[in-house]
């Protein structure tokens, strides 16, 4: 997938919600018109938000639509990466979330190529209440299970019970390699302690306040593991993603297995929190 087709999904979805709201607003004016109705007021209101909204998602569409093209108008095909790069072996990335029924993360290289996803699996029993509690920042406490592709032959599971139980990241053997602790008053700051399989602390994932920079930290040197940005765009990058995202900076010494274990802390804070893209 190449960074416009995702701009394209998510105008689709715009569409959707353009057409489920007009139809909506032609209901209603066909109830005002041939019904004997009470509350003249709260029709009329109700038609002008609907028909402001519609138009609105339709106008919000066709600007993702205009951005799409200008992202792929930017970049030549043949200065696409493809099978040859790998996320691990990046030393900055952009991340957008996609959410929908189920949330999606994905990676790209500068030249606008997902190398990388992180997928929900799906959760019949809660998918009903996801607008609710996203709204209501209360995502943290339901139940989430995510597969990770680094590749299509590597994929990690990261998994949290339902409550403030920690984020566990699994290896492809079912083999615990971190954990993702956090207290519950440590939540508005975007705190994560990250803990090895054995248990013990080896960074610390700090977002501050307002996510706008976060830092994986590492617990005995106080050396960056990964940094983020969010809502920029890099300079090199600019006429590619136009709408911005987060720039993600990996620290080229770690390990490969520390590598995946910033990445799925990243993983873990876009699952609960809106950061700005």
């Amino acid at each position: 997938m190449l960074y416009e087709q995702l701009q394209r999904k998510r105008a689709k979805r715009f569409y959707i919600i353009g057409h489920i709201l007009i139809v909506s607003f032609i209901v209603c004016i066909a109830i005002m018109i041939w019904t004997d109705i009470g509350d003249v007021g709260f029709w009329v209101n109700a038609i002008l938000y609907l028909g402001m909204s519609g138009f609105s998602s339709y106008i919000g569409a066709a600007w993702m639509n205009y951005l799409a093209k200008q992202s792929a108008d930017s970049v030549k095909f043949a200065e696409l990466d493809f099978s040859t790069v790998k996320l691990l072996e990046m030393s900055r990335v952009m991340a957008m979330r996609e959410t929908f029924w189920r949330y999606r993360i994905h990676f790209f290289t500068l030249t606008g190529n997902r190398i990388a996803f992180a997928e929900e699996q799906n959760n019949r029993r809660f998918r009903g209440l996801l607008p609710l509690v996203r709204i209501l920042q209360l995502r943290i406490w339901l139940p989430m299970d995510y597969q990770f592709y680094i590749s299509e032959t590597l994929s990690y599971r990261l998994k949290k019970e339902t409550g403030l139980k920690p984020f566990i990241l699994y290896d492809q053997d079912h083999q615990v390699i971190a954990r993702l602790t956090y207290k519950w008053y440590e939540i508005i700051r975007l705190k994560l302690h990250i803990e090895d399989e054995n248990g013990k602390k080896i960074a610390l994932l700090d977002g501050e306040i307002l996510g706008n920079y976060i830092r994986v930290i590492d617990e005995k040197d106080g050396g960056n593991w990964i940094e983020v940005k969010t809502g920029g765009v890099p300079l090199e990058a600019m006429a590619r993603f136009p709408q911005g995202g987060n720039i993600i900076d990996i620290n080229q010494s770690l390990s490969e297995k520390n590598k995946v274990i910033a990445f799925s802390s990243i993983i873990a804070v876009h699952s609960f929190y809106d950061l700005q893209e």
